[in-house]
């Protein structure tokens, strides 16, 4: 099914070497936005030890926040 609720059937006129083109298609258009989110979050993740709060840690809570 489709995001329409649709099946996945093939469109009028097409072939199914074209059809499994398109599905390729789409799955890369979805792996991107995946790849996208991981990149930020990542860049989120990465930004918290630079923080403020960070540098007003004693060595063992350091220890906790690096392991």
């Amino acid at each position: 099914m489709n995001r329409t609720g649709e099946t996945d059937a093939a469109r009028p006129g097409e072939t199914e070497a074209e059809r499994d083109d398109r599905n390729l298609i789409e799955l890369l258009q979805e792996l991107r936005v995946a790849g996208l989110g991981v990149q930020v979050l990542f860049g989120f993740l990465l930004s918290i030890p630079f923080t403020t709060k960070f540098a007003s840690l004693n060595s063992r809570q350091e220890y906790r926040v690096n392991a």
